[in-house]
Order: C-alpha cells, then structure tokens, then sequence
C-alpha cells in the first residue's frame, strides 16, 4: 500500500507548516528589532508548541496512518480489491497546518480517498478500529454535522479528522511537490471529478486547499515568519 504522510511530515520538519522564505529586504532596521522582539515574546509566552510537543504531534499523526491504513485493508478485503492499488492520504490543515498552533490546539486532518472507501465506512469500520485502539480516547463521531467529522484524541493530542473520497488515487500526488499536489487537486477534483464528490467532501477539501492557496500567497510575498506571528498574537487576542 502506497499511503502517504508527506504532508505531516512537512508539517512535522517545519514545526507544523510548509517552509517559505523569510525575506527581510523591504524591512527597516526597527522593523526587524520589532519582529526579532515579538518572536521572543511569543516563545516566553508558550503560545506557540514546543519542538517537543512538535515531535509528540508527529508521532501521533503517524500512529493514526498506521489506523487509517488498517481501515483501506479492510475495504479492500470487503470489495475484492489489491489494496497495493491505492491507498489514502492524510492532509493537515488549520492552525498546524500553517504553523501557529498553541500547545492545547487540535489537529484538523483530512483523510483523502479513493472513490471505494465511502463515508459510510468511515464511520463504521474506521470508528470501530478507534474503538479498539487504546491510545484513543474522547471519541465522538459525527456523521450529521455540516462537515462530518470523528473527534477524538490519540496520547492527549486533539484529532478532528474529515473524510473527502475522489476517483483518482490521492497517494500518487504527495510524491510531487505540495504546490503541484494541490494544482492536480483544483484540476483533478474541481473539474473532471466534480460530479464524484458530494458537498461534504467538497468543505472537507476546501480546509485543505485554502491553506495551501493562503500559504503560497504568503510565501510569494517572502514573510511567511512575519505572517505566523502576527496570526498568532490575533488568535491569542481573540481568545482573551
């Protein structure tokens, strides 16, 4: 089986987001002391996670590949299907996705995919092996919500995961660049799979792909850093 984690694992060597250059040359000096200064306010205020709670993320993350892998194994064998075929992909998005995560934030992850692996299943089979799984806890799946999501968490790291499938096999695409995987994704299921995905599928697709859009346009500008930390003050000012 051909699953990927390529977008967890960026996520995971990038403390929770895709790199980006940090260009400073339109920066005044004091514009820089600024930032060098709010950079340092935001680590003594712990409002961002740790590299260790980084690293626990990331572990977590691959544990539940490992589920969600036990899951296509087991739609495969109930379809008569070579699960080496396909596979499923698991998609970070949010506030980890982008790199301004605090350390009690969940981690939003879509699962993508093939057409055959149905939300029925998904919270049949897949609710059911994280029934079994000892590491979950706080399970509460929600089928009739606008976007259908299982809330649970796994070692005390929060999960909201979604479900989208699509006829293409979404584990070839993360083996290209993130930049390339999400255009195959505006062609692929924006148009010729339009009609496949039904309107659930499409929010829980969107999640992914505006963060991918929002991260490229930041990057174009060269202060993906000064973006982060400007998101994260504005999150922790809303939450007081």
């Amino acid at each position: 089986m051909n699953a990927n984690t390529n977008t967890a694992s960026n996520n995971h060597k990038s403390g929770g987001a895709a790199t980006g250059g940090n260009s400073s040359n339109n920066y005044t000096h004091k514009d820089q002391l600024l930032s060098k200064s709010l950079s340092i306010t935001i680590k003594q205020m712990k409002l961002m996670e740790s590299p260790e709670g980084n690293r626990k993320r990331y572990s977590v993350l691959q544990r539940l590949q490992s589920l969600v892998n036990e899951w296509y194994s087991i739609v495969c064998k109930d379809a008569d299907l070579n699960e080496n075929n396909g596979g499923i992909s698991l998609c970070t998005f949010g506030s980890y996705r982008l790199g301004v995560h605090h350390p009690d934030a969940d981690v939003d992850v879509l699962a993508l995919c093939p057409i055959y692996c149905t939300r029925s299943s998904f919270f049949k089979d897949m609710v059911a092996l994280l029934e079994r799984d000892e590491s979950v806890t706080e399970l509460h799946p929600i089928p009739s919500a606008y976007t259908p999501v299982i809330k649970f968490q796994i070692d005390g790291i929060s999960i909201d995961l979604v479900h989208a499938s699509c006829k293409f096999v979404p584990s070839q695409l993360p083996s290209t660049s993130a930049k390339q995987f999400f255009r195959n994704l505006e062609e692929d299921i924006l148009y010729r799979n339009i009609q496949t995905i039904d309107d659930a599928g499409m929010r829980s697709i969107n999640g992914v792909r505006v963060n991918q859009i929002l991260i490229e346009m930041v990057k174009s500008c060269g202060n993906l850093k000064s973006f982060r930390n400007s998101l994260i003050v504005v999150k922790k000012w809303s939450r007081v």
